[in-house]
């Protein structure tokens, strides 16, 4: 039987010789073509350069910047056409699920999760859970598969969408580790995440074992059985009458792909819906960029009109209707403090100096950010800062007290200017939902 040709994208195997195994591997670019190969294998694993991403303390999971956000998403877009070209001929796919984190992006004011299996033309749900425990499917050819490399997995990833077939599962709960989808005339089979090979010393020597080769054959072994296994496909002519109630079956599964449709976009928008409402949460979580971006967004949404600034200048310039409005917004891990309030009194002197009015001052604290509400207990703005910010008329309020305020001016619109209006008018600490 003719060798097949397999294409690592993004995998990292240790091979000795590729022109034997006919394996090659790159990297994700958008000059990928996968139509010169039988089968596909990707990998996940630090799809990124170090340089794109960075880790924030405010949120789970790794920041991806937004010009790779694009770059990604149109090589993962060009690489999805494909796969679907290969599936729709009958060819397999596989998947290391070896994600080790949750990517995600920020646009404008709102964080997305960045969907780092994109490049495949199925939409499912993961967990990023790490374990070395499992069991193996008694179902051929997988189970052979699976039997011959199980010494070189663990597991990153749990699938939790109920389409897949149970490949690999974890030892206690029965949660899938690895999966087949069959997809189009093809199938998307999934591998928990490969240990690749190491060098290791022994006694001074360097040493290094093949379990990359045998992946790699037992990959190919694999498709061989796969290969056999599939059943003639009837000609192109058959379609043209029907036999037996195979046109109203025809009609109901059609029915029910218009369904399954509507379901997805239906779940896809809770998602969205969803996502756009936890962002608020943020307000008791970020510091810096973040949490000034989420505040502006909230001040916007209550009726704020919000100004350009200028850089190192004062965190916010707005107006409510005709009210001047300056800000100072700060996450601590402690108490606010009076320089904090001398800094807004900074900003306040130069609006002052440049526009000629008088503004309403701002102090806005997420204080004690890295506490779980609950364990916030010691006072937002201490004693010994009140005497300085009420001779100002500065109005001191915590992010929590505007994130109730923003949802009562959700749910009462009609109140909404009362509400604002006892803010704006407040001279030292703001007392509502405190």
């Amino acid at each position: 039987m003719k060798q097949k040709k397999i294409l690592g994208i993004n995998t990292h195997f240790n091979l000795a010789n590729t022109d034997e195994l006919s394996f090659s591997q790159i990297g994700f670019n958008d000059k990928i073509s996968l139509y010169d190969y039988d089968t596909v294998i990707f990998s996940s694993f630090n799809f990124f350069f170090a340089s794109e991403v960075k880790k924030e303390n405010y949120a789970e999971g790794l920041h991806l910047s937004s010009s790779s956000v694009y770059t990604y998403s149109v090589i993962f877009e060009k690489l999805r056409k494909q796969v679907i070209d290969l599936l729709d001929s009958g060819k397999n796919i596989y998947v290391i699920l070896d994600q080790e984190e949750k990517i995600y992006y920020i646009d404008d004011f709102t964080k997305y999760n960045f969907n780092c299996y994109s490049y495949l033309p199925i939409d499912f749900n993961y967990d990023v859970l790490v374990g070395s425990e499992f069991i193996i499917e008694k179902k051929e050819p997988y189970f052979s598969f699976f039997s011959k490399i199980k010494d070189y997995l663990l597991y990153k990833n749990i699938l939790n969408s109920d389409f897949f077939e149970k490949l690999v599962i974890t030892k206690n709960n029965s949660k899938i580790i690895g999966g087949l989808c069959n997809c189009r005339k093809g199938k998307i089979i999934f591998i928990p995440s490969f240990n690749y090979s190491r060098i290791k010393n022994f006694n001074g020597n360097q040493k290094r074992d093949n379990r990359d080769e045998e992946f790699i054959n037992a990959l190919l072994e694999l498709e061989n059985n796969l290969s056999t296994t599939v059943e003639e496909k009837l000609p192109e002519w058959t379609n043209g009458f029907y036999i037996l109630n195979e046109k109203e079956i025809l009609s109901q599964i059609s029915d029910t792909k218009n369904e399954v449709k509507k379901l997805q976009d239906k779940l896809e928008s809770q998602n969205k819906e969803l996502e756009l409402i936890r962002n608020y949460k943020y307000l008791l979580t970020a510091t810096g960029k973040p949490l000034e971006l989420i505040v502006k967004q909230v001040l916007k949404e209550i009726g704020f009109d919000l100004l350009e600034t200028e850089d190192n200048r004062s965190d916010v310039i707005a107006k409510y209707k005709n009210i001047d409005i300056v800000a100072e917004i700060k996450g601590l891990t402690k108490s606010a403090g009076e320089k904090n309030a001398a800094q807004l009194e900074k900003w306040v002197s130069e609006f002052i100096s440049k526009e000629g009015r008088t503004p309403k001052s701002l102090l806005i604290i997420n204080a004690y950010c890295n506490l779980p509400l609950p364990e916030r207990k010691e006072a937002i703005f201490p004693n010994q800062m009140l005497s300085y910010s009420t001779r100002r008329e500065q109005c001191l309020i915590s992010t929590y007290q505007l994130l109730k305020l923003f949802i009562e001016t959700k749910e009462n619109p009609d109140k909404s200017d009362i509400l604002i209006s006892e803010l704006l008018n407040t001279v030292g600490i703001y007392e509502k939902y405190d």
